[in-house]
This record gives C-alpha cells, structure tokens and sequence, in this order.
C-alpha cells in the first residue's frame, strides 16, 4: 500500500475501535492483512491483541508475522504460549529458544515440522529420539506422531516395529507407517520393501495405498504381475486399482502400454480418461524405440491394438503396432 494513503487514510479510519474491530475481521484476506500491518505500524494495537492474533487469526501468514514479533521482544511471557498455539514456523523458533528438555518433551508433536525440530535439539544433546518413539509403540502409546517418529529416526531394524502398526485401526497411523518404511527400507538391495509392501496395497485407504505403492516402486518384478492384474481388476475400489496400475506401468514401457490399452478396451472404464493421457504420454517417450515387449506381451498388445482401432483411429494404431512390431 502506498504509504501516505496508509498514513493519512486507512490509519486515521482505524483509530476507531470499532472500526478497527471490523477492519481486523474483514472476509477479505489481502484487507485482513493490510489493515494488521498499517494498525501495527501505527501502534494501534494494545498490548496484549498481538499475541491473540498471533494464536488464534485464522491466517498463516498473519499468525506467523505476529508470531514472530512477539518472540523478536524477547519478552519470556510469550514463549510458551507460542509454542502451544502459533503458526508452526513460530512454534519451532519457540521451541529452539526453550531448549532441550521442552524439546523432549515435544518429540511426539502432531506437527511435523515442530517434531522435526525437538528431534534435531535432542540429537544435538546427544539423546536418541529414535528410542522415546520405540518406548511409546512397545508401550501402546501409538498415535500418528510417533509412528511418524520412529519412521524418521529409526534404523532398519525398526521396521517389524513399524509394520506391526499396518493393523491399526486409524488410516492416518497406517499412512504413517508405511511412508515410514519408505525411509526405513530405502536400500535398493534390501528385499523387506518388495515383501512387505504388498500387504498394504488393498487397504482401504487410499493414503495407504498410495505410500505402499511409492514403497513398491522400481522393486516389483513379472513375477508380481499375477498379483498386480487381481489388484487391477474391476471388482476392488478405485483407489486400489490406481495403485496396482501405477505399478502395473512401472514393470516396464510394455507393461504400460498394454496396462493402458486394456482400459481402454472395457466399455465404461472409470480409468479410462487417465489411461489415454498417460498413453499419449507414453507415445511422445521414444525410449521405447530401443526395446521389445516379450511374445506374450507383443500378442497381447496386438489384440488389443486389433479391438482398438475404431477408437484409436488407424494413424495412432500403426504408431503403435510399428514400436511394438506386432
């Protein structure tokens, strides 16, 4: 804003209180938070307003400015009170300036950024937060945090620790366990990921499918195919037939483009639509140019591209008979 409009317009209009309540309240975001900076600058705001907002404003931006001010009056009242109830960016300044034990005591934080941080202090300190979360799982005091914890802090020998959560009833902890084997199973070479990554693929969540399938990623083999195609078929949820079918494309540049022209073969395929834009993607990819699909595979995709061709048209048709030489 302009500063003299600021100072010889919008600031004189909200040295009324009642004006002033309502210009903070505004519907209007980019009002909102013209009208909290030019009454901030204008010292309209008592002492103790900066630190409502800087808790319970409905905006991020506006809580984290205020946040922020608070904590650089280095006035010791505020701290604690930010690090219950501020914008995340200012709770983990609060944390840091509160040191080590708050930071213990933080480790299971709902906020990822804020259990981030207490992890760092602890680490620094010389503690291992990998063990407070193993304590709280053996203990039964499973929440999505602590799952997420051990997740990022755990080592490899964890990870029967973590996929004994795979049975929680709450999606958001089983979410949180399979991202977490995600980090925990990163080596390509250890075979715990292909195994266990099957089982969480039919949940009923699609968060957990979703994690399982970036899990399986790059790991799974034809020998998976059985297993993918059940996966696939119409009768299980959406959700699950899109992770199988990420997967299913992920087996080779054959496997995806037979994956996609058979959706497009059912009548009334759900999938369809994503199963044609990722084909035409699959068609401006040219590293195709130096492979073969298997005979089993080249049969299939020539059926399909016979059943296909009042649809596909017989330009796109012979582009792809020509690459698959079928």
């Amino acid at each position: 804003m302009d500063g003299w409009v600021d100072e010889h317009l919008l600031q004189p209009t909200l040295r009324s209180p009642e004006l002033l309540d309502l210009a903070l309240a505004s519907p209007d975001l980019r009002t909102r938070r013209t009208v909290h900076e030019s009454a901030l600058h204008a010292g309209l705001l008592s002492d103790e307003r900066p630190a409502s907002i800087a808790v319970h404003d409905h905006d991020d931006v506006i809580r984290t400015r205020f946040g922020h001010l608070l904590l650089d009056r280095g006035d010791p009242r505020y701290v604690l009170h930010l690090l219950d109830g501020g914008a995340p960016k200012v709770r983990v300044r609060a944390l840091q300036l509160l040191g080590v034990e708050t930071a213990r005591e933080r480790l299971a934080e709902s906020s990822s950024l804020v259990r981030s941080m207490a992890q760092a202090l602890v680490l620094r300190s010389g503690g291992d937060p990998a063990a407070y979360y193993r304590d709280a799982l053996r203990s039964g005091a499973v929440t999505r945090a602590t799952v997420a914890g051990l997740g990022q802090t755990g080592t490899p020998d964890d990870v029967d620790l973590l996929r004994a959560q795979f049975a929680d009833d709450r999606p958001r902890v089983r979410v949180a366990a399979v991202r977490g084997l995600r980090r925990l199973l990163a080596n390509p070479s250890d075979p715990r990921a292909a195994l266990y990554g099957r089982e969480p693929l039919a949940d009923p969540s699609p968060g957990v499918v979703r994690e399982a399938a970036a899990l399986l990623d790059g790991r799974l083999g034809q020998a998976d195919l059985p297993l993918l195609l059940d996966l696939a078929d119409a009768s299980h949820p959406l959700h699950v037939r899109r992770g199988a079918l990420t997967l299913l494309r992920g087996l080779s540049r054959w496997s995806r483009l037979a994956t996609d022209l058979g959706l497009l073969s059912v009548p009334g395929e759900p999938l369809a639509d994503a199963a044609r834009r990722d084909l035409d993607e699959w068609r401006q990819d040219g590293s195709s140019a130096f492979t073969r699909p298997s005979p089993d595979l080249a049969a299939r995709i020539g059926e399909l591209l016979a059943e296909l061709e009042p649809q596909l048209g017989p330009a796109v048709t012979g582009e792809l008979r020509n690459r698959a030489q079928v």
